[in-house]
C-alpha cells in the first residue's frame, strides 16, 4: 500500500490513520508545503515516523515532498511522483484529513481516475470515511495507540514513567491517608517517606484507574525534540488516552490560589498540553477544600486565569478528596471516556457520611443563633449556589440581583452579616457533602 499524508493544521489527523494501517503500507509518503513552520512541522513528524518504524521493524519506505501549494505546476509534478510508485498490486490511499485546500483538489483531480481513494479522519469520532470513485463510505473506527506510540509517532522522547505498581499495592492505605486525614505515624513506611505531592498523585490515578480509556500513565518525563539543538523537557502527572487523544491531569497539593501561582499554571498547562495534543483536556486539581466543577463557567468570573483557562479548554477544581464520585463523573465527562459502568463506579466510591445527623443537629442550631431561621426554611440547591458565591467569590455582590425566590435573597442578606468566613466555611460543607449525599 502507498500511503500519502498531508501537513495540515492537526497533527492528530495525520498520525492516527498512518497507526491504523501501519501494517498494510510498503510506501509512505509526507507531503507538505515550502512555508518554513509546516516545513520544520513535517521534519519532526517524519523524524518521529522512522523512530516508530524501527521500533516495531515494519518494511515502510519513508519519502518526503515539499512543494509550492500555490502553484498548479507543483502539484501537476507531486501527481506525477506519486504515480511512480503506483503497480496493479499497490494500493494508493491518500489522507487529505485538515491538508491544505490546493493541495487536496490538486491530489483528487490528478489521482482518482488512476484508482486513488481518499481518506478523511474525524479527530473527535476517531473514524474515517473513504471517497473512490464519487462514493463515500460509512465511517469506520480507527485504532487507539497507546501513550508511548502517540509520544514516539510525534518525535518526543519519554525519559521515565513511574511505576504504577506501588499505587496499585498501597491503594487502600492511601486512600485512608487521605479521607480520614490522620498523621502519618499511623501508616506504614510508603506514607511516611513519601511526599504529600507525590502520595496525591497516586490517589487521583487510583480515582482514575477505574474508568474507560486505552491507556493510562503517571510520573511522565519527556523530552520534545524540535531539531538537534532544541528540546524542551516536560514532566506530567497523570495521562489519559482515550481513542487517540492524550488528557492530562494536573496535581497540585497546595492551594494554587492562595500561593498566587494560578497565572503561571494555567500558562504551563496551556503550553505544553497543545504540544501533545492539539485536542487535549486538561484538569488541574488541587489541595483546595472546595471541589467546585462550575468555576470555570460562572459568568461573573473577571480573573484572567479563570479566563485563560476556560477558552483553552483547561478545567481547574480543587480537592475531590470528599466528592469523588463527582471527580469521577467530571472526567469521565471532560476526557470523552464513555465509562460504561461509571454508575456503579461512582456509588463505589461515594463518601460514607457518618456523621451527617449530628451535623444537620448542629447547623440547626447554629442557623437558629445566627439568622433565627431552621434549616429547612431555605432550598437547599440555593442555599449551595449562595455558599458557593460567597466562598469563592466574596467580593461579588451582582448575584443578587439574579435571585428571584424571595427566600434566597433574605439567606444571601444573612449570609452577608456573618462576619466569620469560618462559618460560612463550616456551612458550606456541610451542604456540600449533605446535598451530594441525597
Amino acid at each position: 500500500m502507498v500511503f500519502v499524508s498531508i501537513v495540515g493544521d492537526f497533527h492528530s489527523s495525520i498520525l492516527p490513520l498512518f497507526y491504523h494501517f501501519r501494517n498494510d503500507i510498503t510506501t509512505h509518503i509526507l507531503v507538505y508545503d515550502s512555508f518554513k513552520h509546516d516545513a520544520l512541522q513535517a521534519k519532526k513528524l517524519q523524524n518521529g515516523i522512522k523512530k516508530f518504524v524501527k521500533k516495531y521493524n515494519l518494511t515502510i519506505e519513508l519519502f518526503t515532498k515539499e512543494i509550492d501549494e500555490d502553484s498548479y505546476g507543483a502539484l501537476t509534478h507531486l501527481s506525477n511522483f506519486i504515480q511512480t510508485f503506483i503497480t496493479q498490486e499497490q494500493q494508493l490511499l491518500i489522507n487529505i484529513s485538515d491538508g491544505l485546500a490546493n493541495i487536496s483538489y490538486g491530489l483528487i483531480k490528478h489521482l482518482e481516475p488512476q484508482g486513488a481513494k481518499f481518506l478523511t479522519y474525524d479527530r473527535f469520532d476517531n473514524t474515517y470515511t473513504s471517497i473512490f470513485d464519487s462514493k463515500m463510505t460509512h465511517p469506520l473506527e480507527v485504532e487507539s495507540m497507546n501513550i508511548e506510540d502517540h509520544f514516539l509517532l510525534k518525535n518526543i522522547d519519554i525519559l521515565s514513567m513511574q511505576n504504577k505498581e506501588q499505587a496499585h499495592k498501597h491503594e487502600e492505605e492511601i486512600n485512608a491517608f487521605f479521607e480520614k486525614q490522620e498523621s502519618r505515624d499511623d501508616y506504614s513506611d510508603i506514607i511516611k517517606n513519601s511526599s504529600k505531592g507525590s502520595l496525591y498523585e497516586m490517589y487521583i490515578y487510583n480515582l482514575v484507574k477505574k474508568l474507560s480509556y486505552d491507556d493510562i500513565a503517571m510520573g511522565v518525563k519527556i523530552k520534545d525534540i524540535y531539531t538537534p539543538d532544541i528540546s524542551i523537557e516536560n514532566e506530567f502527572d497523570i495521562l489519559v488516552m482515550k481513542e487517540n487523544h492524550l488528557h492530562m491531569i494536573e496535581c497540585k497539593f497546595r492551594d494554587y490560589l492562595v500561593n498566587g501561582e494560578l497565572s503561571a499554571l494555567v500558562y504551563k498547562l496551556d503550553s505544553v498540553g497543545r504540544s501533545i495534543d492539539e485536542d487535549a483536556a486538561l484538569m488541574l486539581v488541587s489541595d483546595d477544600d472546595i471541589y467546585d466543577p462550575q468555576i470555570d463557567t460562572i459568568k461573573n468570573i473577571s480573573m484572567i486565569p479563570f479566563h485563560r483557562a476556560k477558552t483553552k479548554r483547561i478545567y481547574l477544581r480543587g480537592s475531590p478528596v470528599s466528592k469523588t464520585s463527582r471527580f469521577l463523573r467530571d472526567v469521565d465527562s471532560l476526557f470523552q471516556l464513555d465509562s460504561k459502568n461509571l454508575d456503579e463506579i461512582a456509588l463505589l466510591n461515594e463518601p460514607v457520611i457518618v456523621e451527617i445527623d449530628n451535623q444537620k443537629k448542629s447547623i440547626n442550631e447554629y442557623f437558629n443563633k445566627l439568622f433565627g431561621k431552621n434549616l429547612n426554611y431555605f432550598n437547599k440547591q440555593d442555599v449551595l449556589k449562595v455558599l458557593n458565591a460567597k466562598v469563592n467569590f466574596p467580593t461579588d455582590k451582582s448575584l443578587l440581583k439574579y435571585m428571584q425566590q424571595k427566600e434566597f435573597r433574605i439567606f444571601f442578606r444573612m449570609i452577608n452579616r456573618s462576619k466569620s468566613e469560618a462559618d460560612i466555611l463550616f456551612i458550606y460543607n456541610y451542604f456540600e457533602r449533605y446535598l451530594y449525599k441525597i
